[in-house]
């Protein structure tokens, strides 16, 4: 089982798959029915590399890779390995944190987690259209969303709130959830049902009036893991930190809405037929107090990609690999990818020797090709400030 570059929010098509690689903002291009991963191109990103431009997708000749920590979309053409950036957003110091969701013809909805606003890409032309401006509250902050009939439904973090956002109109509704409380994370659409989760341990089935249907206690063995940090409680319970959500998104597919731990232990999922919850076990994904701190980065899993609304895709941080599960037959593989180390060298050999930030550790471009190829091998950082022996 090999080890692959961290990434997430593939975009496929067909045969083929592009992704941009989380440490060093590299675009790549696979073979899905050869499972190879080649280097195309360096996303012109010059200092903070760490998730700037993680989330890509297709339309015609062009990906677009939209920016996380980074402030600009940029726009590379397939056809002559060109790169051009589109300026959209005020450079601010504040996380964008933009996804997007396809809408009919040319045009996609690019969601602003930062900004807490909606643009209108043309990707056709590479403009924005138009700027839906979704709360006006500074303060407030945004999770996850779903687009149905034409209206984008995005969870509150801070109120027990969902935005309506209709797309052909440019209004915003306001809709109180049946629950109370904050910090509700996901939000996903299955089965005529809406469904919620938040900082506790509870699931929340709403209809799509939001009058609450039924609550889903997670197990007593449920709990949040105290990554990156050095101390002597592994597993907490009692999930007490308020800035702390279960899930870092809900997935709807293959009949069952699929929850992706942050920091928690267990993968959940609800099937929206019958209405039953269960957990997901995957081997050698168990944690302990070394595997615990020593990672390229905090947190379990990232969601990569859904294919045939029957297998998702997930990258674990912890091992590094990739875990298609087949959510039909309940049941996963580990995905044996190859990737082109000698492009991926080319492409970054100026950064080889930089150091990067990443959410636990500073390393170096040559500290993260050694250990992914070779486990054994620790980071110099480390090494030098006497975090592993």
């Amino acid at each position: 089982m090999k080890r692959f570059i961290m990434s997430d929010r593939w975009y496929l098509e067909e045969s083929k798959a592009w992704f941009t690689s989380t440490i060093e903002n590299i675009l790549f291009e696979v073979e899905l029915a050869a499972n190879e991963a080649r280097c195309l191109s360096k996303v012109p990103e010059e200092e903070d590399i760490f998730r700037k431009n993680p989330i890509c997708f297709k339309h015609d000749d062009s990906i677009y890779c939209l920016p996380d920590r980074g402030k600009k979309i940029w726009r590379y053409y397939l056809s002559d390995n060109r790169w051009e950036s589109i300026d959209c957003w005020v450079q601010e110091e504040k996380r964008l944190s933009v996804r997007y969701l396809k809408l009919g013809g040319d045009n996609y909805a690019l969601m602003n987690v930062g900004k807490r606003d909606v643009a209108i890409l043309d990707g056709r032309r590479g403009e924005i259209l138009d700027t839906i401006h979704v709360s006006p509250n500074e303060d407030e902050a945004l999770g996850w969303y779903f687009c149905k009939d034409g209206l984008i439904w995005w969870i509150s973090q801070s109120s027990p709130n969902v935005y309506l956002i209709d797309i052909a109109s440019g209004k915003v509704e306001r809709r109180h959830l049946g629950i109370d409380g904050t910090g509700y994370c996901t939000i996903s659409y299955g089965n005529g049902n809406v469904w919620v989760s938040g900082r506790e341990k509870r699931i929340y089935k709403l209809d799509e009036e939001l009058n609450l249907q039924e609550t889903y206690e997670l197990s007593d063995g449920f709990g949040t893991y105290h990554f990156c940090e050095k101390t002597d409680i592994l597993l907490d319970c009692e999930m007490k930190d308020p800035n702390m959500p279960a899930f870092i998104e809900s997935v709807s597919v293959g009949g069952k809405i699929w929850f992706v731990p942050l920091y928690t232990n267990q993968l959940v999922y609800i099937d929206t037929e019958d209405g039953s919850l269960g957990t997901f076990d995957i081997d050698y994904e168990e944690e302990d107090a070394t595997s615990a701190y020593y990672r390229i980065m905090c947190g379990k899993y990232m969601a990569t990609y859904v294919r045939d609304n029957r297998y998702l895709v997930l990258f674990s941080i912890k091992n590094e690999w990739l875990i298609e599960i087949d959510t039909l037959e309940m049941d996963y593989r580990i995905l044996d990818m190859t990737v082109d180390y000698d492009g991926l060298r080319e492409c970054c050999e100026e950064l080889f020797l930089s150091e990067f930030y990443c959410e636990c550790k500073d390393f170096t471009v040559k500290d993260y090709f050694c250990q992914l190829q070779n486990p054994r091998y620790k980071f110099q950082a480390d090494l030098r400030n006497g975090m592993i022996r």
